[in-house]
C-alpha cells in the first residue's frame, strides 16, 4: 500500500548493526545488572553458568541467523515467529519479547541508583534523599529522548561508548584475576557450588544468557539497513561471538575476585563490580567506572527502545494494536508513538515493582520475569524455524537438527523457572506466561475479523512481500 507507514530504508550499514548489538548488550551494564542477577543462583559456579548460558544463546543465534536470510522486517522476532507459525504465535511471541526487553530497562533503572549511592559513599559524599529516584528516572527518560531522534546518530554514539566499555571490562577482569594470585581455581566450574546444585545453576544459566544477549536486537533493523539480509546476519553473529568471549572472562574474574565461597554476598552488595574496583584501586576509579556503567545502562536502554518500539510499530500497521501506534515522526522517521508507549510501560512497572517489593527484591522479581520471557520466546521462535524450514523445503542441520536440540534445552529451562514455585520471584515468571497466552488469544480474535493478519509466507508467496518483510534480497 502506498500510504503504509514506513521507516527510513537503507539508512544504516554493518557498522550500525554492530553498534545496535553492542549497546544492547552494554558490557558494563550487564556486568552490574544481569551478572548480578545470575550470581544470585550461580553463586560460586557463576563462570559455569556463563559457559552453559553461552550454549543457550548460541542456539538462539542460530535461529536468528537462519531466519535473517529469509525474513526482513522491523518486527524482528515477531516477524520470524509469524513466518513459521502465523499471526497468533507471532504476536504472542513478539509482545512477550518486547515486554521482556522492557523489564530489562526496569532492572537497569532499579540497579542504577545503587551504583551512584556506592560511588558517593566511597568518596565520602552524603547521598541526598531524592538522588535514587532521579537516577532511576534519568535511565528511563534520557534513552526515550535519544531514540525519538534519527536512528543513525544514536548508533554512531553507541559504537564509541561500547568500545570504551569493552576495554574497561577486559582491563578490570585482568586486574582481578592477576590480583587473586594463587586463589585462581577451576572449582568455579563445579555445579555443586551453585544454589541447590543443578537447580540453581539452570536459573543462573538463563540469567547468564540474558547478560549475553544483545544480538537479538539487531534483527529489528531489517527494514532500515542497506543490503539487509547480509548486514543483519553478519551483525548478529559478530556481536554474539565477541560478547561471549568478554563475559566468559568477566564472570570468572568477578567470581575469583570476590571469592567463590563468598558469592552469597555478591548480589546483596548491590554494586559488586564497584566494590571490587574500590578494593583494587580506591574511591576515584570507582567514580569513573560508575559513570561508564551509567552511560552503558543508558545505551542498553536506547537499544531496547529501538527494537521494542519497532516491534510495536509493526504490530500496529498490521492491525493487531491501535493504528495510531504506527505513527512515524515526519522529520526523524522514528516510531514516536510506539516509543512513548514503551516508556510508559517502563515507568509503570518500575513504580509498581518498587512499591510492592522495594529495589532489591523488586529487581530479582523483574529480572527473573524477563529471563523467563526470553526463554519462552526462544522456545517458540526456534520451533517456528523448524516449521518455516519444513514449509519452504529448507533442509540441513542448522534448520532442523540444531533447532530441535535447542527446543529440548529451553523446555527444561522453562520448567525449572516455574518449578518449584517460589514467591515472590515466581510471580513475574507466571505473569509472563499469562501475557503470552493472553496475546495469543487476542491475535486469534483479531485475525478472524481482519483477513490481512492471516498467516504469512507459509502457504506460498505472501500478498504484499514488502509489507510483511518476507521478500528475499537479490543476490549481491
Amino acid at each position: 500500500m502506498a500510504d503504509e507507514p514506513r521507516l527510513e530504508a537503507g539508512t544504516i550499514g554493518l557498522r550500525h548493526a554492530l553498534s545496535q548489538g553492542f549497546i544492547a548488550n552494554g558490557p558494563l551494564a550487564s556486568v552490574t545488572v544481569a551478572v548480578t542477577g545470575a550470581a544470585v543462583f550461580g553463586l560460586g559456579a557463576l563462570p559455569l553458568a556463563f559457559v552453559l548460558g553461552s550454549v543457550l544463546i548460541l542456539f538462539s543465534v542460530n535461529t536468528l541467523y537462519q531466519f535473517s536470510r529469509h525474513v526482513l522486517s522491523a518486527g524482528g522476532i515477531y516477524a520470524f515467529t509469524r513466518a513459521g507459525f502465523g499471526e497468533r504465535s507471532g504476536f504472542a511471541t513478539g509482545i512477550t519479547y518486547g515486554l521482556s526487553n522492557l523489564l530489562l530497562v526496569v532492572g537497569n533503572a532499579m540497579i542504577a541508583p545503587r551504583l551512584v549511592e556506592f560511588a558517593m559513599a566511597s568518596a565520602g559524599v552524603a547521598v541526598p534523599a531524592g538522588v535514587p529516584v532521579a537516577v532511576a528516572l534519568v535511565t528511563v527518560l534520557v534513552p526515550y529522548g535519544i531514540t525519538c531522534l534519527r536512528l543513525r546518530p544514536s548508533l554512531d554514539y553507541g559504537i564509541v561508548t561500547a568500545l570504551l566499555e569493552v576495554l574497561a571490562v577486559v582491563v578490570l577482569s585482568v586486574v582481578f584475576v592477576v590480583g587473586a594470585g594463587s586463589a585462581n581455581t577451576v572449582a568455579v566450574f563445579d555445579p555443586a557450588n551453585a544454589l541447590d546444585g543443578w537447580s540453581g545453576l539452570a536459573t543462573g544459566m538463563v540469567l547468564a544468557s540474558v547478560a549475553l544477549g544483545g544480538s537479538d536486537n539487531v534483527v529489528a533493523l531489517g527494514e532500515e539497513s542497506r543490503a539487509p539480509a547480509r548486514t543483519i546476519k553478519r551483525g548478529v553473529l559478530a556481536v554474539q561471538l565477541w560478547v561471549i568471549g568478554i563475559y566468559l572472562l568477566a564472570s570468572y574474574a568477578l567470581t575469583i575476585g570476590w571469592g567463590p565461597s563468598k558469592m552469597a554476598s555478591f548480589a546483596e552488595s548491590g554494586s559488586p563490580l564497584l566494590v571490587l574496583v574500590e578494593r583494587a584501586a580506591g574511591p576515584w576509579p570507582v567514580a569513573l567506572i560508575m559513570l561508564l556503567a551509567l552511560n552503558s545502562i543508558v545505551g542498553v536502554n536506547v537499544a531496547v527502545n529501538i527494537s521494542t518500539a519497532r516491534l510495536i510499530f509493526d504490530t500496529a500497521r498490521r492491525g493487531l494494536t491501535p493504528e495510531r501506534l504506527a505513527a512515524v515522526h515526519a522529520r526523524h522517521r522514528t516510531p514516536v508513538a510506539a516509543l512513548t508507549v514503551a516508556v510508559l510501560v517502563q515507568l509503570a512497572v518500575l513504580l509498581v515493582a518498587t512499591a510492592a517489593w522495594g529495589l532489591t527484591t523488586g529487581f530479582v522479581v523483574v529480572v527473573a520475569a524477563g529471563g523467563a520471557g526470553f526463554v519462552l520466546v526462544q522456545l517458540v521462535n526456534t520451533a517456528a524455524l523448524i516449521s518455516f524450514a519444513r514449509r519452504h523445503d529448507l533442509f540441513g542441520i542448522w534448520y532442523r537438527g540444531v533447532p530441535a536440540a535447542g527446543c529440548v534445552l529451553t523446555v527444561y529451562l522453562l520448567y525449572t523457572s516455574v518449578v518449584p514455585l517460589e514467591l515472590p520471584r515466581s510471580i513475574g515468571v507466571i505473569a509472563m506466561l499469562a501475557v503470552f497466552a493472553g496475546c495469543a488469544g487476542w491475535a486469534s480474535l483479531v485475525a478472524r475479523s481482519n483477513p490481512t493478519t492471516e498467516r504469512d509466507g507459509v502457504h506460498g508467496r505472501p500478498r504484499q512481500a514488502s509489507r510483511l518483510g518476507l521478500d528475499r534480497e537479490p543476490p549481491a
